[in-house]
């Protein structure tokens, strides 16, 4: 009983002995917060484009285009993983893939919340009419749409070097997404137009410029987009 009465006598003691002192500041630590990895703000699908590599598309050619679309469109671009042309997907002549059954692949695995997707490949493709004729293209954009595919197959003939091979790509990648966001060919007499008609031919493309003539600018700035490319 004694040694209970002196451990409560010490207790009472050490409590009056701390009441004098100011109590000691908190410190200032700052918790340690992760990276956050945000979702990306789907609310107007009609500024994401989806670019889809197949086949040996490498890396730097997604960021590329990813990074033109960007900043000439003024859209924002989500890089899909690579997959590679199946047999189902074949043109008639087995030498080339059918353009267009690639653009109704692409319907399918569009993500939902994107609006348009564009796929490159290094295959040589075609656009099919029917099931026996075909013409090979650099690409196919559908018009309006939210699907279109480039190969870079075509885009290395008679090149000069890797710069015009380079130009080739973004130029015609530009191209089919217009006609994705609803341009037609140009008919203006303005050659530095990249929405001009190829007639057939890939030198157009090197007659051409990164640029939209004025006409074209305007109706993709009345159909609301915030294009920040060159007139």
């Amino acid at each position: 009983m004694k040694i209970f009465y002196l451990a409560a006598f010490l207790c009472i003691i050490l409590s009056f002995a701390g009441c004098g002192k100011k109590p000691l500041p908190e410190k200032n630590i700052q918790p340690i917060i992760e990276k956050q990895v945000f979702e990306k703000d789907y609310t107007h699908k009609i500024r994401w484009v989806a670019i889809a590599p197949y086949d040996s598309i490498d890396s730097a050619t997604t960021e590329l285009i990813s990074t033109q679309l960007e900043d000439f469109y003024g859209v924002r671009t989500l890089l899909l993983p690579k997959a590679f042309m199946t047999d189902s997907l074949l043109a008639w002549s087995k030498t080339r893939y059918n353009a267009n059954k690639i653009l109704a692949h692409l319907t399918k695995i569009k993500p939902d919340n994107v609006a348009y997707i564009l796929a490159l490949t290094s295959e040589k493709i075609a656009a099919c009419g029917d099931s026996i004729h075909e013409t090979g293209v650099a690409g196919l954009g559908n018009r309006p749409g939210t699907c279109s595919v480039v190969s870079t197959a075509t885009l290395h003939r008679k090149v000069k070097d890797e710069e015009q091979y380079t130009q080739r790509l973004i130029k015609a990648c530009m191209h089919e997404m217009g006609h994705n966001f609803g341009l037609r060919h140009c008919k203006s007499k303005d050659k530095k137009c990249f929405m001009r008609d190829a007639a057939g031919t890939i030198l157009t493309l090197d007659e051409e410029e990164i640029y939209l003539c004025k006409k074209c600018m305007k109706l993709l700035n009345e159909a609301g987009f915030n294009l920040k490319g060159k007139t």
